[in-house]
């Protein structure tokens, strides 16, 4: 079976967000079962094709011209996939909502009939109200092609009930939708590996880790609150603040780092740090050296920085708003995103005893083990 993943973001230059961890883990997973898996991504570059390390195709493709416009990019995409069919057909196409190469691939699609999934992470509509995003003609023309998409595809799945339950509520859309949990990297994020200290958080403090980006919706500004109390509170803290974008990145949806800032009192602003367009590799090198993550979305779908703190052995404070909710119940502390005080009690419980919590990992890691092979499984079981 011939399937190919469409993705914007995939390693090595273009992994912004963690949307690409998905693609990344299923294709390496899917060529267990299928030799002929290719993913098709962008390139700041020159265009190019290659077989990475788990036998997975990566075709690169390079806007026309030197522009960057994400437009000319899924114009040559379609191009590049219509020329694959014409070789060889392709049984199956996946493409996340935001992309628009699957809406055009749709009205092509009659003479081949390939099986098009779309992979629902977190659909525009949801990103425009949460970060408060002006509905003009351009997000409003997005949001109708993504709902006409979800309506009419035959194949959608998403990562969370939770998600599945908006999308029924915001776009009242009947028909079937398959609910399959985000499978994770665990060939990185590998704790028995030896980590190098490339930011130089190892410190005789604690470090406390928001690994996202800086969205209205990830609730940083109530994040921001309650640790200049904790750092009020404690002598021994650090806050460090991670994210894939450049300091000066706004879209307005996103805080800047003069933005988060005032949150804090003057004299707490020597206890942050902030770490700008941080390879996804390195995060384990983090992950490593912080000791409670925390992470208070006031909404989101299936957050795989969760997960991934938790493979590296780490006390992890999460929103109960989340997908990850209905996966992993037990070795979250899980608050409301919208209560200070509540994140404000749990984390000093943490700070007073994360030696304590230290113990349950070997267990854990068992169970996690065995829920990303059901996950697997069931990704495997939708394909066939």
């Amino acid at each position: 079976m011939r399937i190919y993943l469409i993705s914007e973001e995939f390693p090595e230059e273009t992994n912004y967000g963690w949307i690409w961890t998905y693609h990344f883990t299923l294709s390496s997973k899917l060529t267990h079962i299928w030799n002929e898996v290719s993913v098709i991504c962008k390139t700041f570059q020159k265009s190019h094709s290659f077989i990475n390390e788990h036998w997975v195709r990566v075709i690169r493709i390079k806007p026309f011209f030197w522009c960057n416009s994400l437009f000319l990019y899924r114009i040559k995409l379609l191009f590049i996939i219509i020329q694959e069919q014409i070789k060889k057909k392709i049984d199956v196409i996946e493409a996340p909502e935001w992309n628009w190469e699957i809406f055009f691939y749709y009205f092509f699609n009659w003479f081949w009939k390939t099986k098009l999934i779309l992979r629902l992470h977190t659909p525009l509509f949801v990103c425009t109200y949460l970060n408060n995003l002006n509905k003009n003609l351009s997000n409003r023309l997005n949001i109708f092609i993504e709902k006409y998409l979800i309506k009419n595809i035959s194949h959608v799945s998403c990562c969370s009930y939770s998600l599945l339950n908006e999308i029924s509520k915001s776009y009242q859309v009947n028909k079937k939708i398959s609910v399959i949990h985000n499978p994770w990297n665990d060939l990185i994020f590998d704790r028995s590996k030896d980590f190098e200290d490339l930011y130089n958080l190892k410190s005789k403090n604690l470090n406390i880790l928001f690994a996202w980006s800086l969205e209205y919706r990830k609730w940083v500004d109530y994040f921001s609150k309650s640790m200049n109390i904790i750092l009020n509170k404690y002598d021994n803290i650090n806050i460090i603040f991670v994210w894939k974008y450049g300091d000066s990145w706004n879209l307005n949806q996103k805080l800047s780092k003069q933005e988060v800032w005032k949150y804090f009192d003057y004299i707490n602003h020597k206890k942050i740090r902030f770490l700008w367009k941080v390879d996804y590799k390195r995060m384990p090198n983090i992950y490593k050296y912080c000791d409670i993550c925390i992470f208070p979305s006031i909404y989101d779908n299936y957050p795989w920085v969760v997960i991934e703190s938790l493979l590296m052995w780490k006390a992890v404070i999460a929103s109960k708003n989340t997908g990850i909710v209905e996966s992993i119940k037990k070795w979250i502390i899980y608050i409301d995103p919208t209560n200070i005080w509540e994140i404000v009690e749990k984390t000093s419980w943490l700070i007073n005893n994360t030696k304590n919590i230290s113990l349950l990992w070997d267990e854990w890691y068992k169970e996690v083990e065995k829920l990303n092979k059901n996950i697997l499984n069931n990704i495997i079981e939708f394909y066939k």
